[in-house]
């Protein structure tokens, strides 16, 4: 009488039951109408606890509110968790026509310049915040309108890491 190995099945099936509890999460936390309960670093499957982190994370996540063929901003802070550097190299959204990374800086006559980005260097071990009067992702011609409340996926395009889809929330400016 032959004996099966049972365990590469048993393998399988533990894999299996974690990927639909995940699947599971991830609904409930994406379907839940209050915006102030799901954040990025959720959607992404880590905590807010910084030593504990590996890869890339996004955290501190928002979007300014816009209409319809309008623009909009998008706010976030990211963490480098590797121990080698990477490059922010793109950004996509099914919200938007195009998106793209902008820097905004104060020049001398004290204006506000805006310059399009190709990318933003994330270095080992480090964080960048993209926020207002600095680099942020703008989102140009808007498909719809997004209000206070509404959520948009953002996918941030690396050179080492690959993509990460982000859920921003979007709130009044």
């Amino acid at each position: 009488m032959m004996k099966k190995n049972i365990f590469p099945i048993l393998t399988g099936v533990l894999l299996l039951g974690i990927v639909i509890v995940s699947v599971l999460i991830y609904q409930d936390k994406v379907g839940n109408d209050d915006s102030s309960q799901v954040s990025s670093s959720e959607i992404c499957g880590v905590t807010d606890d910084d030593k504990a982190m590996t890869g890339i994370q996004a955290s501190s996540t928002w979007g300014k509110t816009g209409i319809k063929n309008g623009d909009s901003e998008i706010y976030l802070v990211l963490y480098n968790h590797f121990t080698e550097d990477d490059i922010l190299i793109g950004t996509s959204s099914n919200a938007a026509e195009n998106v793209e990374i902008h820097l905004s800086q104060l020049v001398l006559d004290g204006s506000l310049k805006m310059d399009i980005r190709k990318s933003i260097a994330l270095p080992a071990s480090s964080k960048i915040e993209l926020g207002p009067g600095s680099f942020h992702i703008m989102l140009i011609h808007l498909k719809q309108d997004l209000n206070s409340g509404d959520k948009a996926l953002v996918t941030l395009h690396f050179q080492n890491l690959g993509n990460l889809a982000v859920i921003i929330p979007i709130k009044d400016w």
